[in-house]
């Protein structure tokens, strides 16, 4: 079993010695992870990184927008950071198959283009 919990602080280890992230970086990754974490505890679901599975992600996902009512943008942060996490596990072999690799980030809104009238331009 390898606990998800060692594992990240493994992989923050990796960012910094190995990939030069920056502190800000660092910092986004930890705070998404400790929403993913608690998602897991609460919801308890397993912390052993070989038994979560796609579903559980799917799960998290949906607890972000529906419960925690995150904007599109911190939603794609959040699977950004927990598809890197999953990328390296499988990297490092501590799991066979990567569960993000289904997940697709919604898409964010296109911004409609407010259009302002040349008379109002000139005052």
């Amino acid at each position: 079993m390898y606990n998800i919990e060692d594992l990240f602080d493994e992989f923050l280890n990796y960012l910094k010695a190995e990939k030069n992230a920056s502190k800000s970086t660092i910092t986004s990754y930890s705070t998404d992870f400790f929403v993913f974490l608690t998602f897991l505890k609460n919801n308890k679901i397993t912390l052993d990184v070989e038994k979560i599975r796609t579903p559980d992600l799917r799960r998290y996902i949906t607890h972000l927008k529906i419960e925690k009512k995150y904007k599109v943008r911190t939603i794609r942060r959040k699977i950004h950071s927990l598809s890197s996490f999953f990328k390296y596990l499988l990297e490092m072999e501590y799991i066979m198959k990567n569960p993000m690799l289904p997940i697709h980030a919604p898409k964010e809104p296109d911004q409609v283009p407010i259009f302002i009238a040349e008379e109002d331009l000139k005052n």
